[in-house]
């Protein structure tokens, strides 16, 4: 399960009580999620979501609860932070880490079986207006650009794992070729960057939730597009028709211009690489026994060579029609 800081009664029961959520309750670890420790918090006053911030300081949870702040107010499907009656949401911490309270949201994930072109079209929606609504926000910079990459794959090479050796040289290859993909002239703003199955609630076909923006930073637009239609539209093959459900959702709110539209494949690529090496370090590396999600990194190596094997006209042409 993805609990890397497991917590007792003990630990929780003072929140509980400083919330007012009731004299008993139950904590759930959850399973989802790769980067934080989250829990389902059960009181008489009804259920919640309670995590505790693994990797991010309090600097970058503050910038996260400002964001999903602002969307909330430009009425996107967000988690709501809770707190006391008549008070702002306190700055938590359990065992020295950051942590929050957020109110409970109803609904489901859909598996990628489950997955049809009028979802995606949806999806293409609230991401238009996501982005819409974010355009004045303070923007900061990503985890992940190209420099933060490389210092992963030393990490990968440092563990001098043999079987890794024509991926590492695949991954090195393809990060010179995309080395100028960051100073394309594209439109930028803030991204979501992991808008993954996992990270949106439905509810009787509609979505009820964004989830886990502790990642949104200053990036290109396209690119967010790109990583949503990789992790949604792949099963056993590239589901073109998803994809370009997506594109067109999203095209109702801003249209992608010319350079955007051929830029898509070293995007796509891009992204790929972006999660091969991530799924590399934080789980196919991780010491024997370590709890957590694993996710394979050969599945974006796979939608990697799917990518290479298109022009960019292509690849424009499939996505947007044109």
């Amino acid at each position: 399960m993805a609990v890397y800081t497991p917590l007792t009664h003990d630990d929780v029961a003072p929140l509980v009580a400083a919330f007012a959520l009731g004299p008993s309750f139950e904590l759930e670890p959850l399973a989802a999620g790769s980067v934080n420790s989250n829990f389902i918090l059960r009181c008489p006053q009804g259920q919640f979501f309670l995590r505790v911030y693994e990797e991010q300081g309090w600097e970058g949870v503050r910038y996260e609860w400002r964001l999903l702040q602002a969307l909330a107010e430009a009425a996107l499907p967000v988690a709501k932070l809770s707190a006391p009656a008549g008070q702002a949401a306190p700055e938590l911490e359990l065992h020295g880490k950051p942590a929050g309270i957020f109110d409970y949201i109803e609904g489901s994930e859909l598996s990628q079986s489950a997955v049809r072109p009028e979802h995606l079209f949806l999806l293409g929606q609230q991401m238009g207006g996501a982005h819409a609504a974010m355009m004045d926000f303070p923007r900061r910079r990503g985890r992940f650009e190209l420099r933060d990459l490389a210092e992963r794959m030393a990490r990968i090479e440092a563990a001098k794992r043999p079987e890794l050796r024509d991926t590492l040289k695949l991954l090195h290859e393809e990060s010179a070729r995309l080395s100028a993909v960051e100073a394309l002239p594209l439109e930028r703003g803030i991204i979501h960057g992991d808008l993954f199955r996992d990270n949106v609630r439905w509810q009787g076909g509609a979505i009820v939730a964004l989830l886990d923006w502790e990642s949104a930073s200053e990036g290109f637009l396209a690119y967010d597009l790109i990583v949503t239609a990789l992790s949604w539209c792949y099963g056993d093959v590239f589901e073109w028709p998803n994809a370009a459900a997506l594109f067109k959702g999203y095209e109702g709110f801003r249209p992608l211009d010319e350079r955007e539209a051929l830029a898509l494949r070293d995007l796509a690529m891009f992204a790929a690489l972006r999660f091969t090496i991530t799924r590399l370090t934080d789980f196919y590396l991780r010491p024997p026994g370590t709890l957590g999600l694993q996710k394979d990194y050969r599945r974006f190596l796979e939608r990697l060579e799917i990518f290479r094997a298109l022009s960019a006209e292509d690849c424009a042409l499939r996505l947007l029609g044109r």
